[in-house]
């Protein structure tokens, strides 16, 4: 599904350095500003148990804007709504840029954990992050090493308190 307006309008003005590219990715596609949100793709969650939605926010494949990707990843956004005297606002409670994220069943201080999944040509890496009451921070972090014969083990990467 498009991503509500006011999602997407947050998310630009959460990432003022890639305004820029995005202008130039709707010139490119011949998208007017009040379209923008032709460039991102969402899913409806719910993160925590306020029976608001929340929404993981993607970029598109259509119409594509590299502003968004690299090499071995895509940028992604979890973004919670609440309620607030009747009206609903958003902010982003988590972004990040991997291969794949997961949103677990289990949940931490009343949001669903996480778990992220990022490669290299040579490592895997998996962390798994819990809301804290403010944000979600890293819990637990992963590193497969891919050899000569496939994988050879893993091992624990740094996990920032």
């Amino acid at each position: 599904m498009t991503p509500p307006n006011e999602v997407v309008q947050l998310i630009l003005r959460d990432e003022p350095d890639d305004v820029a590219h995005v202008r130039e990715c709707m010139v490119e596609k011949g998208l007017r500003k009040k379209y923008a949100a032709k460039l991102f793709t969402a899913t409806s969650l719910h993160l925590n148990g306020d029976g608001i939605p929340d929404y993981f926010v993607r970029p598109s494949l259509e119409p594509y804007c590299a502003a968004f990707y690299g090499a071995h990843l895509f940028r992604y956004w979890f973004v919670v709504g609440h309620r607030n005297h009747g009206k609903i606002s958003y902010h982003i409670i988590f972004k990040s840029g991997s291969d794949e994220a997961r949103v677990l069943a289990t949940m931490t201080n009343g949001y669903h954990d996480l778990e992220l999944m990022g490669h290299t040509a040579s490592t895997a890496r998996v962390s798994s992050w819990r809301f804290n009451g403010k944000e979600y921070k890293p819990s637990r972090c992963i590193d497969q090493v891919m050899g000569e014969n496939g994988w050879t083990g893993s091992t624990p990467c740094p996990v920032d308190e």
